[in-house]
């Protein structure tokens, strides 16, 4: 069936004028919601103080939510720009905390009525499988280009209401989306709600594909169909993308393509193996020959002991960003390094955080100037080592120096950078004033939640500036408000005026403030 723009736009109308805010979530479903926003920051983003300081406000953030629906208030949210390798930045919406809390209770609401989510526990491993066995001759992967940021609200609206029949739920969804998404289009990204409400978008090119007779997977927005001969693998690749371009969607170019079946195969295997033959290795190098007194009468024999698992795992994770590096530095490019050596990357970072030997500045720098991406596992590695009392003498902020002048400058770089230096303790390093000098300057970042965690980094450190404070406040909106409550808060010396002002202007400032509070008597 072909989307009738017309008729959508007829449903549209209808939906509003069933609108009802007041008391279409229960109590207890807008407090779930509301719990959601303390305890689980946004994915690939990282904690953010304007949630954090909502951890034990679940209640009083429902409450806060529930009169903004009943009042019919505008939501509130931010695009921030994420970096990504390959291609431009990503846009991704940031919402206020009692809209996120609003977002979350709807889909939730909509659940029972919707697709199964594609990306649950084994998903990934199921859809890597796809298609690996059979008769066929040939698989075809399909991706969408920018996917959450086109999907068409109306589409959506009508694949929620043919699911639910749930119309009020519906209007108000589309509510929110309307307030923080532009010209009709697009999800708020890094939030399980969206990938929920993404699935029922998406199961809509599921089922027209299934309708023409072919056998598919899909995992979030990756699709895999099978097909019996080369010619039947493209008239695949045309069918999908008109029916994708009905929707709104369009195919990635450089991602959808087919193959051999038996690429693939040797594709998963090659995969599979990658890191099992760097363990081995590493295990070989480890292991130990001793040669001992067997009995009294002096023979010899050898015995084996074996490399500690963590151990190995560490050598074997170096090799495997050592080799990296010297592909990369051979060809200053990682266009045509082995693409399982590219990949494993963050995971390599992620399993050194507690080897002995610090991974070099340059390999760092290298690996988030080659994929801006892997700054959240650098940073990761960086803050769990300054944390850690067994690395605390690491010169750390000589690196993050580094890492500010040679990263590519967006939000989310920004965010991850404050992560880092929200952990390091102060020092006498050079580098120390200068890094402490670029905090200080994205107090004026055209970004508010950059504003604000730059405040709180700043506060934690009893250095927030006394006459930046009313400005941030004055700039803010509901988005980063009780953040900079919270920043306020942990400054000691903010001034009493300014401190009251902020704190008492509404009841989430103030459960913000007594966050701070009560992590400073515990």
């Amino acid at each position: 069936m072909q989307h009738d723009p017309v008729a959508s736009e007829q449903r549209r109308c209808a939906i509003e004028g069933v609108r009802v805010a007041s008391g279409l979530l229960t109590a207890d479903e807008l407090e779930d919601g509301a719990a959601v926003v303390g305890a689980r920051s946004l994915d690939r983003f990282p904690p953010l103080i304007s949630d954090l300081s909502l951890t034990d406000a679940a209640g009083t953030l429902a409450e806060h939510a529930a009169a903004l629906m009943a009042a019919g208030k505008s939501h509130w949210a931010e695009t921030l720009t994420m970096s990504r390798s390959g291609s431009g930045p990503r846009p991704v919406i940031v919402l206020a905390p009692a809209s996120r809390a609003i977002y979350t209770a709807l889909v939730a609401r909509l659940a029972p009525a919707l697709p199964e989510p594609s990306r649950g526990e084994g998903a990934w491993e199921a859809h890597t499988q796809f298609g690996l066995e059979g008769p066929h001759g040939y698989v075809v992967e399909l991706d969408i280009a920018a996917c959450y940021e086109y999907l068409d609200h109306s589409i959506l609206a009508d694949e929620l209401l043919l699911r639910s029949m749930a119309p009020a739920v519906v209007a108000e969804l589309a509510a929110v989306l309307r307030d923080v998404s532009s010209r009709g289009r697009g999800l708020p990204q890094m939030l399980s709600a969206s990938d929920h409400l993404a699935d029922a978008y998406l199961s809509i090119l599921d089922r027209r594909l299934m309708r023409d007779g072919y056998d598919l997977h899909r995992f979030a927005d990756d699709t895999r169909i099978t097909a019996s001969t080369w010619e039947d693998a493209n008239r695949v690749i045309e069918r999908a993308a008109e029916h994708a371009r009905d929707l709104g969607l369009i195919l990635a170019s450089k991602k959808t393509r087919p193959y051999k079946r038996e690429t693939l195969v040797e594709r998963k295997a090659a995969e599979e193996a990658f890191f099992d033959k760097y363990y081995r290795e590493a295990r070989k190098s480890l292991t130990q020959t001793l040669f001992i007194m067997s009995d009294p009468y002096g023979d010899i024999e050898q015995m084996l002991l074996g490399a500690d698992v963590l151990e190995s795992r560490q050598v074997a994770s170096r090799k495997v960003v050592e080799d990296w590096a010297t592909s990369v530095q051979a060809q200053d490019s990682e266009d045509h390094v082995d693409v399982n050596l590219r990949n494993f990357q963050s995971r390599a970072v992620s399993a050194l955080v507690r080897a002995t030997q610090r991974l070099e500045d340059e390999t760092l720098l290298d690996l988030v100037f080659y994929d801006p991406q892997r700054l959240q596992s650098v940073s990761t590695y960086l803050r769990r080592r300054a944390l850690s009392e067994t690395f605390s003498d690491e010169h750390h902020w000589r690196t993050v120096g580094k890492l500010i002048g040679g990263s590519r400058e967006s939000a989310w770089t920004s965010l991850w950078l404050l992560n880092i230096v929200q952990a390091l303790p102060e020092s006498v390093e050079p580098e120390y004033g200068a890094v402490m000098t670029w905090v200080e300057e994205r107090l004026s970042d055209r970004h508010e939640v950059v504003r604000c965690q730059a405040a709180w980094v700043m506060a934690s450190r009893q250095a927030l500036p006394k006459d930046a404070i009313a400005d941030l406040y004055r700039r803010s909106t509901p988005l980063t408000q009780n953040g900079l409550a919270a920043a306020v808060a942990k400054q000691a010396d903010s001034p009493v005026k300014v401190r009251g002002a902020v704190v008492d202007d509404s009841p989430l400032n103030k459960a913000a403030a007594q966050w701070v509070e009560q992590q400073a008597s515990s």
